[in-house]
């Protein structure tokens, strides 16, 4: 089990460092997402052939669907760090996860008992408190992206529940990546200049970042459960911020940590309730 849990640690930082090398290699965030797909893509799909042979390509509309929310995902949230601090984007993007339980109530008619309401009202009152946050509130455009990368986020969770057990994890993430180069191939020629300092990093986020994390994530996510893995997540955004600190002194705001932390608390909060619900429905399938 400690090796697991050392691979989810090492995902999380890899991931969490990914703004870093999206700051320094200056592209815009449509050119910078669609080099990291289009160069992870054939790693993915490599690993997702090998493992499902022809499944691997058999596309839905949810999948494809969810590929398009990939695109848009990663595109708001590149666009917010571009224009607030990273600990600030990096925070809202984890709305996602509440956000998701708010559309499975409203398009899968999940069932929303009172309690589950009280993460919904948490994460809220977070975002409240990062966008008017004096610090931040120069570039409301900022916090906007931040939170539609958040709702992007939680749009792609959903398509990836509605899906179930029809596709396998790698399966999934091959068709979006090929989706999403799809979408943002007009963004690759055109509108920026790139240079060698600009590739080298889209290059090492689509090998490192995108390509081997998505590899080890996935290896990893057969030796334990999926909600451990949720909440290893959450240190996802405590690197981004560690990082972002040491390299370009970003540091946070009180503010902005306490509504971070109220965030990343309706996330875990969710992910435990999730938790609770599979082992309620396991006992009164049993009982039954």
């Amino acid at each position: 089990m400690v090796l697991p849990v050392l691979g989810m640690v090492l995902v999380a930082l890899i991931w969490g460092s990914v703004t870093l090398f999206s700051t320094w290699s200056g592209l815009p965030s449509p050119v910078f997402v669609f080099y990291r797909v289009a160069i992870a893509l054939p790693l993915v799909l490599v690993y997702a052939l090998n493992k499902r042979g022809g499944n691997a390509l058999k596309f839905t509309w949810t999948s494809a669907l969810s590929g398009t929310f990939l695109a848009f995902n990663w595109v708001f949230f590149f666009e917010a760090v571009s224009r607030v601090d990273i600990s600030t984007a990096a925070l809202l993007y984890y709305f996602g996860p509440v956000f998701a339980v708010i559309l499975s109530w409203i398009l899968l008619k999940e069932e929303m008992r009172i309690i589950a309401w009280i993460p919904v009202v948490m994460a809220i009152a977070g975002i409240l408190m990062i966008f008017f946050n004096s610090r931040v509130k120069t570039d409301s455009l900022g916090i906007i992206f931040g939170f539609l990368a958040g709702v992007s986020y939680g749009s792609l969770a959903v398509c990836g529940k509605a899906m179930g057990k029809k596709l396998a994890p790698e399966a999934l993430v091959a068709q979006q990546l090929l989706i999403s180069t799809i979408i943002l191939s007009p963004f690759a020629f055109k509108g920026y200049h790139l240079t060698a300092t600009a590739l080298l990093n889209a290059v090492v986020v689509g090998i490192i970042h995108t390509g081997l994390g998505l590899i080890i994530w996935f290896n990893v996510l057969r030796k334990i459960p999926m909600r451990v893995a949720s909440i290893f997540s959450y240190l996802d955004p405590i690197f981004a911020t560690f990082l972002a600190w040491v390299a370009f002194k970003q540091i946070p705001s009180f503010t902005t940590l306490i509504g971070g932390g109220l965030i990343i608390a309706a996330g875990v909060i969710v992910s435990n309730q999730y938790r609770s619900e599979l082992k309620r429905v396991k006992t009164t399938v049993f009982e039954n």
